[in-house]
């Protein structure tokens, strides 16, 4: 038994006799500051840095967007931990192919919206008489991370930036079908032909304007043709030129000034719910945290000449630091384990934070704990420890959608037609929804962490019963009542 033995008892004097049943529009563009940027003068060292600078910011959607200038590889990442947990990034050089150092181009950064499709806007500066631009890659995060652990950054730029081979033997696969089969598989991935998928592959490099206004625009569709990133590229015309030979995007400077160039980032990707400070934490460490902010505002005046005034300023901000923090990993759906590389569900880190934070916590958020470890439980009743998404899930579902489909043929080969039919129609399955979220069950420390977490919840005298039944009985997941999930993975 996974579960802590005492929760039926809790769970039953909750719920008392109730039987269990089994399981936009166009938005403004406005200017807008980051929520938080790192190193931070007077209290990070930036040598400890290593040349590492980043800034978060909030889309329109509240969504966060992280931005990381890495002057060790000229690498610039823009990631979006959304619903499909995406990044855009590209490698920075100079004329010599050596990584060069780029600075922000502006305080801030400008975020819009048309239809469903949301931007984030910013400006960067290198002080070079030319850089090189290469490894432009656009997908999920997973792809970038992978990327880094490559080492391939580090080399000559090349064309395309990351292959992905669970994708092209996809596609092989499908050339081996015959037409109307091939055809049927196609409509799965809003395709009409493989070589409309090979084109999904990397992305389009186009330039953009004319003359001394030239741009590049890349854009790329996901596999399934469901969702897309797109990443513009435009020098400012008073300072430089651009010219786009693959695998090279080339800027020199007019003159003897600096390059100045605006990098845009735009998806389609549906946006998580972002919760506020005053939905994670409750009201007795928001009146501690504002009395420290009262604090520091009195002691700010004395600070150069008294170190108990500049320790009460600094343990402020640090503060502040930490909660906006939290914030930016916080969403109704989910708590993410980090940002950049760590940017979406895991079972195990979500709930020890849980844990370790409830004496700070409101009451709902272990609801939301609960219910996003209860919406992702396996058939067997196990707890997802990590989740695959939007590109990365892509891979995966290919990868299994492969393995079908070598099954597949194979039994053709051996004439066992009735067999080779049922592998086909197991292959068809995850064809269908290429980005249906990959659970990882493979951990099991996750399976004695939920009941602890669940039992401090229904023995939190705080929380009403009538609450908790409510929130018990909430089958709003789509997969019936929480409480059933909830005896499925005590079982």
């Amino acid at each position: 038994m996974r579960g802590a033995f005492v929760l039926p008892v809790i769970i039953v004097a909750v719920l008392g006799s109730v039987s269990v049943i089994a399981p936009s529009s166009l938005a403004q563009t406005r200017t807008v500051s980051p929520v938080l940027a790192f190193p931070e003068q007077g209290l990070d060292d930036p040598a400890a840095y290593q040349g590492y600078q980043t800034r978060f910011f909030r889309d329109t959607k509240g969504n966060v967007v992280q931005v990381y200038l890495d002057a060790r590889s000229g690498r610039v990442v823009n990631l979006l931990p959304d619903a499909v947990n995406e990044s855009v990034g590209f490698t920075v050089r100079d004329g010599s192919g050596k990584p060069i150092r780029l600075e922000w181009g502006s305080a801030d950064a400008i975020v819009s919206q048309a239809g469903n499709r949301r931007t984030i806007e910013y400006q960067l500066v290198a002080n070079a008489p030319q850089i090189l631009i290469g490894w432009v890659l656009l997908g999920s995060m997973r792809v970038e991370r992978d990327l880094g652990y490559s080492g391939r950054e580090l080399e000559l730029f090349d064309w395309p930036t990351f292959r992905l081979r669970e994708q092209e033997e996809l596609i092989a696969n499908l050339d081996r079908l015959d037409p109307a089969e091939r055809q049927r598989q196609l409509g799965f991935l809003n395709a009409g032909l493989t070589s409309d998928l090979r084109a999904r592959l990397e992305p389009d490099l186009i330039t953009t304007g004319v003359r001394d206004r030239r741009g590049v625009t890349a854009s790329q569709t996901t596999l399934d043709g469901k969702t897309n990133l797109q990443l513009d590229l435009s020098p400012d015309p008073r300072d430089a030129s651009m010219m786009v030979t693959l695998p090279i995007i080339s800027i020199r400077a007019n003159a003897n000034r600096p390059i100045r160039f605006t990098v845009r980032v735009t998806t389609d990707a549906p946006a998580l719910t972002p919760l506020g400070r005053d939905q994670i934490f409750n009201t007795a460490f928001l009146r501690f945290l504002s009395d420290a902010r009262v604090a520091a505002d009195r002691a700010r005046g004395n600070v150069a000449k008294n170190a108990t005034a500049a320790a009460t300023v600094s343990r402020y901000r640090q503060l502040e630091r930490d909660v906006r923090g939290t914030e930016l990993l916080s969403s109704k759906e989910k708590l993410m384990a980090g940002l950049p590389n760590y940017a979406t569900y895991f079972g195990r880190d979500m709930m020890m934070t849980s844990l370790m934070m409830q004496p700070v916590w409101t009451d709902a958020m272990p609801e939301f704990v609960i219910a996003s470890a209860l919406r992702k439980l396996g058939p067997e009743g196990d707890v997802s420890h990590e989740e695959a998404l939007g590109g990365q899930a892509i891979r995966e579902n290919a990868a299994e959608y492969n393995a079908h489909m070598a099954e597949y043929f194979r039994l053709i080969r051996r004439g066992s037609r009735s067999a080779a039919d049922t592998a086909l129609a197991h292959a068809r399955a995850p064809l269908a929804n290429l980005q249906t979220v990959r659970e990882n069950y493979h951990m099991r420390d996750d399976e004695f962490q939920l009941p602890v977490v669940v039992a401090r919840y229904l023995g939190n005298p705080a929380v009403t019963a009538a609450r908790k039944k409510a929130f018990l009985m909430d089958s709003s997941g789509g997969r019936g009542p929480r409480i059933g999930l909830l005896l499925k993975e005590l079982a």
